[in-house]
């Protein structure tokens, strides 16, 4: 029996093409690494939030009781803007839910992609991709693709994440046969020349251009979200006025479809005073045909003020 083990984990292995370094070992490849210290620096990983996005979709497509859903979604901070309305409380979201109970017969909503990214600080972002579709009470048949941003909070460690915010806007039909723009690593490495750039103009409407529409930016020196471009504004508004110049002091750089992730620690010197801030970063990209956008950007101070390491 043991050495049908032996044969059979042979027969597995040999199905694997082994990267080794100079002395022969395993080598491991960072994105590997990566994504291990991301499981866990967080409560929920990847998957997890995939289920979640799942797990709320399949709740309305049978359009449970709607006491089924609020715990899923923030006590405070609420916003869930839809193209036709806009929740921001626990009622909001139960008069929207009970109209859409008065006219829909039935509905399903099939995801075509969803891109995970962890803010840090127990929130998660979830880019997605949805296709509804639904029967009115009148026979009607209608149909919407969805480009959906879903930041989750995970700061009352229940068993799911709450939704904090959750914006809607209808999806390209040319999406689906989206083509992958080339890219590598010095062009997205730029992108935070052009935004550090940006900061050397004094102007927060310039900074917040690098955002896209439906970002969000949770800044190192504000507890508040910035969802909107207004909000952005107001952040940079107060921030550039320590004239800060940024420094990249240690990175990574994750490239997919149209989409990019660049993380690590940066520096920050002001101007006026001289003084430093070091911080950790993650900023994801999306290209949005014209252009690479910032459609998150979590910033936050080293918990630790010495250089010692643990």
């Amino acid at each position: 029996m043991k050495m049908v083990a032996i044969g059979l984990l042979s027969t597995l292995l040999g199905g694997f093409a082994l990267r080794c370094d100079a002395g022969g070992a395993a080598a491991v490849p960072p994105d590997y690494l990566a994504a291990v210290h991301r499981q866990q620096e967080n409560r929920f990983g990847e998957n997890d939030i995939k289920s979640f996005v799942h797990h709320v979709f399949a709740l309305y497509d049978k359009h449970v009781e709607v006491g089924k859903l609020l715990p899923l979604l923030a006590d405070e901070g609420l916003e869930m803007r839809f193209p036709d309305a806009t929740l921001r409380s626990h009622q909001d979201f139960k008069r929207w839910y009970a109209a859409i109970g008065e006219n829909i017969r039935s509905n399903t909503h099939q995801v075509e992609r969803i891109d995970v990214n962890s803010l840090g600080q127990g929130k998660y972002q979830a880019d997605l991709i949805v296709f509804w579709q639904a029967v009115t009470k009148e026979n009607q048949f209608i149909s919407m693709r969805a480009h959906q941003v879903w930041t989750l909070d995970d700061r009352k460690k229940g068993t799911w994440p709450r939704i904090l915010s959750y914006v809607v806007q209808e999806a390209p039909q040319a999406a689906r046969s989206e083509a992958c723009r080339a890219t590598d690593e010095r062009e997205i490495a730029a992108l935070f020349d052009r935004w550090d750039r940006s900061l050397q103009t004094g102007d927060p409407h310039q900074v917040a251009a690098n955002y896209a529409q439906g970002s969000i930016l949770l800044p190192t020196l504000s507890n508040q979200p910035r969802l909107t471009q207004a909000e952005k504004e107001d952040y940079f508004q107060h921030f550039l006025q320590n004239k800060p110049k940024g420094k990249i002091d240690l990175r990574t750089i994750e490239i997919g479809c149209n989409t990019a992730v660049d993380s690590g620690l940066y520096t920050f010197t002001y101007g006026t005073t001289g003084a430093q801030v070091k911080a950790r970063y993650t900023y994801t990209y999306k290209w949005d045909g014209k252009q690479w956008l910032i459609t998150s950007h979590h910033s936050s101070a080293l918990p630790e003020k010495n250089d010692g390491q643990r």
